[in-house]
């Protein structure tokens, strides 16, 4: 009996591992707010998985199910464009610029809204300008540092 009650015994619900088995457990799997076609589909998995699982609300995954669905329209814009071209010709011989350019460019706009909204852009995800000047700030310290070094006849 004595093993029986050690093999029983459970790890306090403070414990770390125990921690840890419960957040593996949990499968979370997000989905659009309203079906979406293949291709959008693929896109809002996508964009899901920019950021982790739990920082996702439902109004986010309403943005996020919109911004699915302006890609996927841009994509087939986009096709259609390469097709037809950026510039057609009326029936009586002038040019003018194909609508679904115009359309394209405003879905594109949409777009870059919702990806802010969403936390997404680079500049939100520290992926832009910032860490690029703060590298290049260091580069120059260290070329500052080593021009120093060089100029110091007891280090050189």
């Amino acid at each position: 009996m004595a093993r029986k009650q050690a093999e029983n015994r459970k790890v306090p619900d403070t414990s770390i591992d125990s921690k840890v088995e419960v957040m593996q457990a949990i499968q979370l799997v997000l989905v659009p707010t309203r079906t979406l076609e293949p291709r959008a589909q693929l896109i809002f998995e996508m964009i899901i998985s920019m950021r982790p699982l739990s920082m996702w609300g439902a109004y986010d995954l309403q943005l996020a199910t919109d911004l699915a669905e302006i890609n996927a329209r841009i994509e087939w814009t986009q096709e259609v464009l390469a097709v037809e071209g950026d510039v057609l010709t009326t029936r009586l011989g002038t040019p003018i610029i194909n609508p679904r350019a115009t359309h394209c460019g405003n879905l594109k706009r949409q777009a870059v809204t919702f990806m802010r909204a969403l936390g997404l852009s680079a500049g939100q995800r520290h992926l832009g300008d910032e860490p690029s000047r703060k590298r290049a700030g260091k580069q120059m310290e260290l070329q500052q540092a080593s021009q120093k070094i060089e100029d110091d006849p007891l280090l050189a």
